[in-house]
């Protein structure tokens, strides 16, 4: 399984999963200024996992009703 971690989320985060072995693709990294729907698409057309901080992500699924591959939401403290 292929992680594709959203900007928001903590580069201590990422390098800690990293660490343990799980593939993750930062967004920071690549495309920082991406909206969050093409986030989205992008989680979706590659078949991974999305990692958030964001809330706006539930908006997008069951407001607008966006497809994902799973999002898993963690709480920046």
């Amino acid at each position: 399984m292929i992680i594709l971690a959203d900007k928001n989320v903590e580069s201590r985060v990422v390098s800690l999963l990293r660490e343990k072995g799980y593939l993750v693709r930062y967004i920071a990294e690549f495309a920082r200024g991406i909206p969050d729907e093409n986030v989205l698409n992008r989680a979706v057309e590659a078949d991974e996992l999305l990692l958030t901080a964001d809330k706006d992500f539930g908006e997008l699924h069951f407001h607008k009703g966006l497809a994902h591959q799973g999002v898993f939401a963690i709480s920046s403290a």
